[in-house]
């Protein structure tokens, strides 16, 4: 039996690992980085382009809070960086002490969500997701997915879908020509793992307002 465990991507049981993205990282010249804790919530970089009644945004020593009041209907608070991304792309955010109180019959989430400009497949996320059942029923899970939109239909698929309970993360969507991978950190300093590949759109993200 090792003594040593072998990296995780050559363990027997290990899934797609994160090699063959993580080589062509150099290749990525742009770079948009920002660290909240830091530098707060700055105008000049980022917009708060929905904020529905109650969202309560505020500057912490661990970086930028967030407290989301739920209601009968959808409620979102959708905080955007201003610029447009072409091309190959590699995207990540992290959260920590993601904390909900959940009555049945609701759900709460924090995603990274990217919106293409073309007709076709045009939304793609990953998700952290809190839901209480009418029954009491409490699931924590992981979820990648796109939406497809043709004219005024919209279609939603999921992708992949894990067990998920750890308050902090972070989710990383990533192209690479017309392939587009979904990933999940389960911890801030944790490796990536691919939830999803899936063939994709090559159009822009452009900055929402």
């Amino acid at each position: 039996w090792p003594r040593e465990l072998p990296p995780l991507g050559d363990q027997e049981l290990a899934g797609p690992n994160t090699q063959s993205l993580d080589q062509r990282l150099p290749e990525l010249k742009a770079v948009f980085q920002h660290d909240f804790a830091a530098n707060g919530f700055d105008t000049g970089r980022f917009a708060l382009v929905r904020n529905m009644d109650g969202g309560v945004l505020t500057h912490q020593p661990q970086g930028l809070q967030v407290v989301r009041p739920g209601g009968d209907a959808y409620m979102a608070t959708l905080i955007a960086p201003a610029i447009a991304v072409r091309g190959d792309f590699d995207i990540s955010v992290s959260f920590e002490q993601f904390e909900t109180q959940l009555t049945p019959g609701s759900h709460a989430t924090a995603m990274l969500q990217l919106f293409m400009t073309g007709d076709a497949t045009n939304e793609s996320t990953v998700s952290r997701r809190h839901t209480i059942s009418t029954a009491d029923l409490s699931q924590q899970y992981i979820i990648a997915g796109v939406a497809e939109r043709s004219g005024e239909d919209t279609r939603r698929i999921q992708l992949a879908n894990s067990p998920g309970e750890s308050p902090s993360g972070a989710f990383r969507i990533a192209r690479r020509g017309d392939q587009i991978s979904y990933l999940y950190s389960e911890g801030v300093k944790a490796p990536f793992r691919i939830l999803a590949v899936k063939t994709g759109t090559t159009d822009d993200i452009e900055p929402r307002h």
